[in-house]
């Protein structure tokens, strides 16, 4: 955590000069036509690469209107089309600047930690670890700066997935304990059984399969207590196959 701190004052430091929020991000353009949000993310569940296209177009609509929260949020969802849907880290990279620069520009510093602690979870998926850690930093100043405990945790977090990324998986382990613990003080099992998802995985990759063994145990009784949806089952089929099979090979 030492480190982290280290960070934080090197961006206080220089984040007054690394701004201009008064000036209107990008430069004003216009889209073709009108463009239905609804048929838009319609589009991206069939065709997530034509969607991309249309959502740009929706993004470059609400620029035009100068309705600057939908054109930010806008982009930060086509930063997670472009890495979840598409496998195009440079590309959601380039979209997550551009809601920062928008959430900058309307002076929203809580959307910018946002997107800031998103963006450093795709630095870190391409190897950045040096400026994947940096905009986490930053994240967690501007959360902390607005008293927002929530966010300082979860920006944790996804340092803790920055590190399991990067090979550093005692640093993750400490991160992701420490937020696991906060969670349970709050007694919010959603976030717990989020986090034991990727501990079950974290866990598995250094060998303590007891440790991995109690998060599924945990989860398969949390399970019926939370709002399940696909991505979280399919998650915990997958982290608990990925278990089996590495003590199946481990007994070998």
């Amino acid at each position: 955590m030492t480190r982290l701190h280290v960070l934080l004052f090197s961006f206080l430091l220089t984040a007054c000069g690394a701004r201009d929020s008064n000036r209107e991000p990008l430069t004003e353009v216009t889209a073709d036509g009108p463009i239905s949000e609804k048929e838009v993310y319609a589009m991206l569940a069939e065709n997530p690469e034509a969607g991309a296209e249309q959502l740009k177009k929706l993004a470059q609509q609400y620029r035009s209107q100068n309705d600057w929260q939908k054109a930010g949020t806008t982009y930060l969802n086509l930063a997670t089309v472009y890495t979840d849907r598409l496998q195009q880290q440079d590309s959601a990279l380039v979209m997550a600047d551009r809601s920062i620069e928008i959430c900058r520009y309307m002076k929203d510093t809580t959307q910018e930690a946002n997107v800031l602690k998103y963006k450093g979870l795709l630095l870190g998926r391409v190897g950045r670890l040096k400026e994947a850690e940096t905009a986490i930093a930053e994240a967690i100043a501007l959360f902390e700066a607005v008293d927002f405990k929530n966010g300082v945790v979860i920006s944790h977090f996804n340092l803790a997935r920055v590190y399991f990324l990067n090979e550093r998986y005692e640093a993750s382990s400490e991160l992701l304990q420490n937020c696991t613990n906060y969670w349970r003080a709050k007694g919010k099992k959603d976030r717990i059984f989020t986090d034991n998802l990727f501990g079950i995985e974290l866990y598995c990759r250094m060998g303590e399969f007891d440790k991995a063994s109690a998060m599924i145990a945990e989860n398969a009784q949390l399970k019926d207590s939370i709002r399940m949806n696909d991505w979280l089952e399919n998650e915990l089929k997958r982290v608990v196959h990925l278990s089996d099979s590495l003590q199946n090979l481990v007994e070998l």
